[in-house]
């Protein structure tokens, strides 16, 4: 086992360093090691794993999409599954030309007993199951992307708050993550009074403290803000649907409701967005 392991590697290597002189070596490659390294790239897609692996991706993006922007979520998938489908027309001159440079490669770092060796493992019901599992996991991982990308956004801010503290826009930017992902609300609306100190005049800031008054169930201050915010910037749709639940939870149904007609025909996916952050 650890030669095959040695030897797959040796491939994986073999492909990114050495196809960069492929080319240069075609007229001495050994045509027992092309042969062989054809067979190779045979076995590796005997499955039809670019299939699956576009599956896998659409899947990823989809859920990723999803609860913030169906209808792009929905394109995104249709479109993936298109264009990454091996019948595609794109799809087969990539996997055709990429089929090409690992043949070269192989062959040329490969002997053809290792050659042999390799699609003989390829070709065997380990390495399918291996295969099978790694396409599990890239499947299942998008909770987990999802989660790297909003620690890598908080992160982001919070860097940026240290560089730049006089930057109402980080202060804004930290609020908004904060409160969107999850964290606490008290260092949410901390962020955001910081934000708006530094602009008293930021439509955004009071919309995003808005959003912390919501969460916070404190729905006169959320009132307010919505309104400083849609005095300011007056097309700002959040702000409309996010005063519009605040409107609701005060008692007033009918003022609320018409706030979020507005808003919902300004951005038809607000309500989407608002249930992820935990606002109904």
């Amino acid at each position: 086992m650890m030669r095959i392991k040695q030897i797959v590697t040796g491939a994986t290597m073999a492909l990114m360093a050495l196809a960069p002189c492929a080319n240069a070596q075609d007229a001495s490659l050994n045509p027992e090691a092309i042969a062989a390294a054809r067979e190779v790239v045979i076995a590796q897609d005997q499955g039809g794993n670019m299939k699956q692996i576009s599956e896998a991706l659409a899947g990823m993006i989809q859920q990723q999409l999803s609860t913030a922007d169906p209808e792009a979520a929905k394109f995104a998938v249709n479109f993936l599954r298109k264009a990454l489908s091996p019948d595609s027309p794109g799809m087969k001159k990539f996997i055709e030309d990429m089929e090409e440079l690992q043949v070269k490669a192989f062959a040329a770092g490969l002997s053809p007993d290792e050659l042999t060796q390799l699609a003989s493992f390829l070709k065997s019901d380990a390495y399918k199951k291996y295969t099978a599992a790694n396409i599990k996991v890239l499947g299942s991982a998008a909770p987990m992307v999802i989660q790297f990308q909003k620690t890598l956004q908080l992160s982001a801010f919070e860097e940026m708050t240290k560089q730049q503290p006089k930057n109402a826009a980080g202060w804004n930017g930290l609020c908004w993550i904060t409160i969107t992902t999850g964290g606490e609300p008290g260092k949410a609306l901390e962020a955001c009074n910081t934000a708006i100190k530094l602009n008293p005049r930021f439509a955004n800031a009071y919309d995003s403290r808005g959003l912390v008054y919501l969460k916070l169930g404190e729905y006169d201050n959320a009132l307010a803000d919505y309104d400083f915010a849609l005095k300011l910037c007056p097309r700002l749709a959040s702000a409309a649907y996010g005063r519009g639940i605040a409107k609701i939870k005060r008692g007033d149904f009918a003022a609320g409701s018409e706030d979020i007609i507005v808003a919902k025909t300004a951005n038809p996916n607000l309500v989407a967005q608002y249930a992820v952050y935990g606002v109904k």
